[in-house]
């Protein structure tokens, strides 16, 4: 059980009635105050409840209530241990779930997160059950097993042959357990989770199977939002299979984020505060307005502040702009080939974006302290595009310990809205390749990829 008495207001549990009466157990996790929203957790194979500690411990804080419930056959729900008669049970298992929700909370927001063969459970329900999915805000799949999975062939092809003549035939998985994180104390947690099993049937085999291939085969029909985070070292649930998947949704609201050298478990894993940071960008930016506008009328201020800059700031700007080319010299020192001390050449410049009422000059200060700034500029388009001007973010630091506290994503949120104010119909930036971490940044703000520079070094 989680123990999340500094954090939680109060934590609930209980069970409900599944698909033909089968007892299933939950809990959910309340913050003090007003919900802005809920997030319904589904978990996957031999996993339970309670594997979601870093989700409750993050979103809690911002308002958010969480569910989880035990699937049947797992965790504290009644059924044997990794088995089904058909899919349905899950989907009708789901769907009581969601009942009891709403029920418990009527009228409140509601996201759905699917984890590994939980992920499956909610697209599939989703697919199967358009109507009643659209009470839900959105969708959330973490490593779903879309795909290849890491259990042997061999297992895979005694669960088929014995699905029809011996359904409740059990095999342990075989996935190796250090494919799950790679934090050496969540592995020794596993191995002690009494809760947790490593067994699945026959009959669960065969019916994973082939709701994989009905799901693959309806992408067409997708149409909520949807958020896919992936570990890029995923043994488990192979990356690839939600990546095609992504690729096939036609529904314009998506987002895919695949973590290099992340595991299974990305929830849990060492970057998991990247993964609990971008989950939480996505949830906020998909609450209903009405929500969104009362949180920030109830929003306490607090001490760090984003401002204008001055001229005054300018000194303080300057050794982060340093770091700035620093970094980009080291990714490709053809391109960001500076002259001595860039920092000093910059200060004429900045100090004159400081008074300018054509430019943006954001800094994020803390207790007289700055943390970070943004640079921003109009800029007059060539006279051959329909497009006359543009806004052009050059760029974006905050300071390393700062960057957990959402500061980069406050400043470009409200430099799209000054810009808009100012009549600004587009803004361009550019990302280098390999900064992953801004790309996502900018891609929870709106933005999109639009062109690929390429260079060639000319020798003489």
């Amino acid at each position: 059980m989680i123990d999340h008495s500094d954090r939680v207001a109060s934590r609930r549990e209980g069970r409900f009635q599944g698909f033909g009466g089968v007892e299933l157990y939950y809990q959910s996790w309340h913050p003090e105050g007003k919900v802005r929203a809920i997030l319904a957790i589904v978990h996957g194979l031999g996993a339970h409840s309670d594997r979601y500690s870093n989700v409750v411990q993050h979103l809690i804080p911002k308002q958010y209530a969480i569910y989880g419930l035990d699937l049947r056959g797992h965790g504290r729900s009644q059924g044997q241990p990794g088995y089904i008669n058909a899919w349905s049970e899950f989907r009708e298992d789901l769907g009581a779930f969601l009942q009891l929700i709403q029920t418990q909370n009527p009228g409140c927001p509601i996201f759905l997160l699917g984890h590994s063969l939980g992920g499956v459970i909610v697209l599939d329900y989703i697919l199967r059950y358009p109507q009643q999915a659209s009470i839900l805000q959105g969708a959330i799949a973490l490593a779903p097993t879309l795909g290849k999975v890491g259990v042997s062939p061999v297992r895979v092809l005694l669960g088929k042959m014995f699905s029809r003549v011996w359904p409740r035939f059990t095999l342990n998985t075989g996935i190796d357990i250090s494919a799950g994180s790679r934090d050496p104390q969540v592995l020794a947690a596993y191995a002690q989770d009494t809760l947790r099993h490593t067994l699945a049937t026959a009959r669960l085999a065969t019916e994973f199977f082939a709701t994989l291939d009905w799901i693959n085969a309806h992408t067409d029909d997708w149409q909520l939002p949807l958020l896919i985070l992936h570990g890029g070292a995923d043994r488990v649930a192979l990356p690839a299979g939600s990546d095609i998947f992504y690729q096939r949704i036609n529904c314009t609201d998506k987002l895919r984020i695949e973590y290099p050298g992340a595991y299974h478990e990305i929830q849990r894993d060492l970057n998991y505060r990247e993964v609990m940071a971008d989950l939480e960008d996505w949830l906020e930016r998909h609450l209903p307005s009405e929500v969104v506008q009362l949180s920030r009328l109830q929003q306490i201020p607090e001490p760090m502040l984003i401002r204008p800059a001055t001229t005054a700031d300018v000194p303080a700007v300057l050794p982060m702009v340093a770091q700035i080319c620093a970094l980009h010299e080291s990714w490709d020192s053809a391109k960001y080939g500076f002259l001595p001390n860039p920092e000093q050449r910059y200060e004429q410049w900045l100090t004159r974006l400081a008074n300018s009422d054509r430019s943006l000059f954001l800094v994020s200060e803390n207790e007289g302290q700055l943390l970070g700034f943004l640079v921003a500029t109009i800029e007059r388009e060539i006279p051959i595009y329909r497009l006359q001007e543009f806004a052009f973010i050059h760029d974006i630091w905050v300071e390393p310990e700062y960057r957990q506290n959402g500061i980069a994503r406050q400043m470009v949120m409200l430099s799209i809205e000054r810009f808009h104010q100012m009549g600004v119909k587009q803004i361009r930036l550019d990302t280098a390749v390999v900064n992953e971490a801004s790309r996502r940044l900018f891609a929870s703000c709106g933005f999109r990829l639009s062109i690929i520079e390429m260079l060639i070094e000319l020798s003489h």
